[in-house]
């Protein structure tokens, strides 16, 4: 459209606009930056208000404006301004003055004319001046002392443009009726002259009735002109303007000297702006460019920074104890909301959404809801305009008065700060946080900082009652959680970030080195990149079309204060991913196969020597005296747990478990063919019993042929043949049979003490250096539960859902649902069929799915809280589970004059710069494991930083190594590094 104007008029156009909160107050498809009220919350922070003006004043060129009428720079004193209300900075004359300075000098770093308003002052009025004229009654010296502060600040800092009000100040104009607009004596004797403003006067919308109702048609214009305005603004009939404009230059009216100046003054602009070398919009990338990583960093930082915590009784926030059980209703919400989703991030809630104009559903609930440690309710307010009633009604009140009679029920309130007083029951509720606005940066700042992850610092712009007044705000304590945001809050390159882990994962998928992927990335305790690929399957992937996202939200238009025409909210914030089968989801659970060992064995050995109850200095047979009398007694943990005690590599127990004579000759019956592949003993008959017709016999070695034929048991072993030996495995579950192998596959219990006994036999050979072994960690659970009394599930557990990683578990299905979790393999042999929600390791599988090997499942949200708590040196929410020290030590190089990369059960960075089992980038110090399965964590405590990748790589099946072959994992964490900035 910019384009069009500017194509049809001979000079080039200054075009103007209100783009108060940014672009997205009058278009579609643009980020929305916060009303200034929610900005007013803000403790400090001007350099961010400066941006946010730089960035608005960027989209605005971009986009072929010259002229953004703001920032709103009235003091709200008055609670009931129906106008200007949330679009004010606050009551305080400084504050609002030096963050209207902000956002002035960073729309015109960018060359666009910054338009203070509303002169001399809108923030003390109760009437809308769009239907009437508002009087301002005060004296000189209390507009002065007050109303003036913020424009006259801006005034000698340069300000280019100011929009004049309609409103009557009897006290400078003794015209009874007259607006300001139309003053001499205020325009010209006060801001001009007075003032010592010099830039470009706009009046405000010269079709509201506060303007135009005492004028006859177009005079109101030429009256606005000779009070000293430039710029007349928004006016209906433009032939009629334009002809009153004429005929009052014609009389004289007008006279050509002030013409001149005006004309003069607005040339000098258009200069200033650019507009002499003008050249059209490139309409290309136009959306693309509009949207950028700056406004989304903006966003967060002014979300976290408004956020207010108005009331906390008993330190209630943030919540401390994870394993609380916790109710989250959104009021006025449809689904699921950002908030609730954030707050599930953090542990196990249940969540209730609450229609608008529902109170019924509430009532069904309110008993249940009594047995809940805590209730934290968020009320979603769409309206923001007091003539909306902030979108308060008998519903959501009524609602909120039944909640308020709840133990420990937490308020958030996301919209108008001045909806507060107008909610009934206030005191009863345990605390108070406010949003200001009802955006999903808001929801999720919110929700952070409910649960520690953040820290409340906002505090009130604005008095709202005599209980809570301008400046109040509590400052919550940090519990050190995992956070969530953007790579830029951390000093990352967003753009690089995305584009090379989306090129390696998509890399991999178009490879099928796996068929999906999760990845999460975190930077000094706050996650920056989230995001699942693919699907669970290859033929899910087949059967589904990629799937197109969408990253701004469009809000509402309806606080804009001049729209008048109901809408109706909405947020997009990407594709409905639910209703696609096997779409990987960033909570979908993983196998997390070899990553178990520190997940499990390392977190629990971490925190009883730090008890003084392990020392990996020990011997086995200390821990496990089963093991006193065996070539194992004396193996020393520390070597076990670095992989150089001399066990053996690995033993394949359910084969073992396999009738080698029975599976044989089955394999011969069906394939004659590999008669000639096996060890005969030919035995010749003597030559007497040749002459009574003994013949030579062949008779076929099995044992031998298989123990020395290399893949020759591999060709036996096939479905059709597997025969296991008796009393082993049955088809159904008996008191005996219960072990669970797969839904078809019972092991007798009994045959754990022969998989002990192999462990137990095994050679030992203290010579053959380093062999990665998992044996002992088959011991772990068994020994745990020695030293501590508990089973090694429960223990685990205790820490786990004291960080909130509650689905990080053994035997997944008793607790997820399938749907969630990820298969692996298709195992024709020893299970007959896909695994999923089985753990893939066969040798876990027959100790119950528990082990400390394998066996372990979660996604990727909660196995970056253990390992943040690892980053942290043992301290997470407020809690020491480990000490640091002994962390220092795990994590060390434990071997390297053997040219052993291990520490203490985690995995290091090789010596061998070929083996690029971790990141190329990361420091010595790091540390992290890998999983068969295809999953990968790896903490930098030099960079602060950790990342975990999860993909089912062995879907169909094992013998698919491109994701090591194209070292997908450990080139994801040189991405990484190289996106953080210097």
């Amino acid at each position: 459209m910019t384009n069009q104007l500017q194509n049809i008029s001979r000079v080039p156009l200054l075009i103007g606009e209100d783009f108060e909160w940014g672009l997205a107050m009058r278009m579609d498809s643009t980020d929305r930056f916060p009303y200034n009220m929610s900005l007013g919350a803000i403790n400090g922070k001007y350099e961010l208000i400066e941006q946010m003006g730089a960035e608005v004043g960027r989209q605005c060129k971009r986009l072929g404006v010259h002229v953004n009428y703001a920032p709103v720079v009235d003091v709200n004193i008055n609670i009931n301004n129906p106008v200007i209300n949330f679009r004010s900075y606050g009551e305080d004359k400084n504050l609002v003055a030096q963050k209207g300075l902000a956002y002035m000098k960073g729309l015109q770093s960018q060359n666009i004319i910054a338009t203070a308003k509303h002169f001399p002052g809108h923030g003390d009025t109760d009437v809308d001046s769009h239907k009437d004229l508002p009087i301002i009654p005060h004296s000189k010296e209390r507009l002065k002392n007050i109303e003036f502060v913020p424009f006259q600040k801006l005034i000698d800092n340069g300000l280019a443009g100011v929009m004049t009000s309609h409103l009557d100040v009897p006290v400078y104009e003794t015209k009874p009726g007259l607006a300001a607009t139309f003053s001499k004596s205020i325009l010209t004797d006060l801001l001009k002259n007075e003032m010592g403003f010099t830039g470009l006067t706009f009046t405000d919308a010269m079709d509201m009735q506060g303007a135009v109702k005492n004028f006859p048609k177009g005079e109101a214009l030429v009256e606005a002109l000779l009070a000293g305005n430039d710029v007349l603004e928004t006016f209906e009939d433009v032939p009629s303007a334009f002809e009153a404009v004429l005929r009052s230059v014609k009389s004289g009216k007008i006279s050509m000297k002030m013409l001149d100046e005006k004309v003069k003054k607005i040339l000098k602009a258009k200069y200033w702006v650019g507009l002499s070398d003008f050249k059209p919009i490139e309409i290309e990338n136009l959306i693309h460019d509009l949207n950028t990583p700056k406004s989304d960093f903006l966003n967060h930082q002014f979300a976290e920074g408004m956020i207010t915590l108005i009331k906390n009784e008993d330190n209630v926030i943030p919540i401390k104890n994870l394993t609380s059980k916790i109710a989250v209703i959104s009021i006025d919400a449809i689904g699921e909301t950002p908030f609730q989703t954030m707050c599930k991030n953090y542990t196990t809630v249940d969540v209730f959404s609450l229609p608008p104009n529902d109170s019924i559903s509430l009532v069904k609930w309110v008993d249940s809801l009594k047995n809940y440690d805590f209730i934290i309710t968020a009320l979603h307010l769409k309206e923001v305009r007091a003539s909306a009633k902030y979108s308060l009604n008998k519903y959501n009140l009524q609602s909120l008065k039944m909640l308020s009679t709840l133990k420990n029920n937490l308020l958030c309130v996301l919209g108008n700060v001045y909806s507060i007083p107008k909610i009934d029951q206030l005191e009863n509720f345990k605390a108070i946080a406010v949003g200001y606005q009802n955006t999903s940066y808001t929801e999720n700042a919110l929700a952070q900082a409910i649960f520690g992850g953040i820290t409340f610092q906002g505090s009130l712009p604005v008095t709202l009652n005599e209980k809570y007044k301008l400046g109040d705000g509590l400052i919550s304590d940090d519990l050190n959680r995992i956070s969530y945001g953007i790579p830029e809050q951390v000093g990352m390159d967003g753009a690089i970030l995305s584009s090379k882990i989306d090129s390696l994962v998509n890399l991999g998928l178009a490879e099928k080195a796996f068929p999906g992927a999760v990845v999460q990335v975190i930077k000094d305790g706050r996650t920056v990149y989230q995001k699942a690929y693919g699907f669970h399957t290859y033929e899910q992937a087949l059967a589904n079309a990629p799937i197109a996202q969408i990253k701004y939200e469009t809000g509402i238009k309806t606080d804009a204060m001049d729209q008048f025409t109901p809408a109706v909210t909405k947020k997009i914030e990407g594709s409905n991913q639910a209703e696609i089968a096997g779409l990987v989801k960033v909570d979908d659970v993983y196998d997390f196969a070899s990553v178990t060992k520190i997940s499990t064995s390392a977190l629990a050995l971490l925190q009883l020597t730090s008890e003084g109850k392990f020392d990996i200095n020990k011997t086995f047979s200390t821990y496990v005296p089963s093991l006193a009398n065996s070539n194992k007694a004396d193996l020393v943990f520390k070597d076990m747990l670095t992989h150089r005690s001399g066990l053996k590599a690995w033993i394949p127990f359910w084969r073992n478990a396999v009738d080698t004579i029975t599976t044989v000759n089955k394999a011969l019956l069906v394939n004659p063919e590999l008669d000639t592949a096996f060890i005969y003993l030919v035995k010749k008959p003597s030559f007497f019993k040749r002459l009574f017709g003994k013949k030579t016999t062949r008779t076929i070695q099995i044992i031998e042929s298989v123990d020395s034929i290399k893949g020759l048991w591999e060709q036996c072993l096939l479905p059709n043949t597997i025969t296991w030996k008796p009393n082993i495995f049955s088809p159904k579950a008996t008191p005996i049979f219960s072990i669970e192998i797969n839904e078809n596959l019972w092991m007798n219990q009994n045959y754990l003490h022969q998989i002990f006994n192999e462990i137990k036999e095994s050679p030992v050979n203290k010579q053959q250096g380093y062999v990665y072994s998992d044996l002992h960690y088959y011991y772990y659970p068994q020994m745990i539960k020695s030293i501590t009394g508990s089973d090694f599930d429960t223990y685990l557990k205790q820490t786990y859902k004291k960080i909130g990683a509650n689905s990080l578990t053994f035997n997944p299905k008793k607790q997820h649902d399938l749907e969630k979790i990820v298969p692996t393999e298709y195992d024709s042999l020893f299970r007959g069929q896909l695994i999923h929600g089985f753990v893939h390791d066969e040798g876990a599988a027959m100790l119950d799915g528990v082990s400390g090997h394998a066996g372990l499942f979660g996604n990727a949200n909660d196995l970056s809280k253990l390992m943040l708590l690892y980053l942290q040196k043992g301290s997470y929410g407020g809690e020491r589970f480990f000490k640091s020290e002994i962390m220092d030590e795990f994590t060390a190089y434990q071997f390297k004059e053997e040219n052993n990369r291990r520490g203490i059960a985690f995995d290091k960075a090789s010596f061998d710069p070929k083996v690029e089992n971790a990141p190329r980038l990361s420091s010595p110090e790091s540390y992290g494991h890998s999983g068969y399965t295809g999953t990968f964590t790896w903490i930098d405590p030099k960079a602060n930083l950790l990342y975990v990748f999860f993909a089912n790589r062995v879907y169909p099946t094992r013998n698919n190594s491109k994701i090591s072959d194209l070292n997908i994992r450990t080139r994801i964490g040189d991405a990484i590094y190289q996106s953080m900035k210097e």
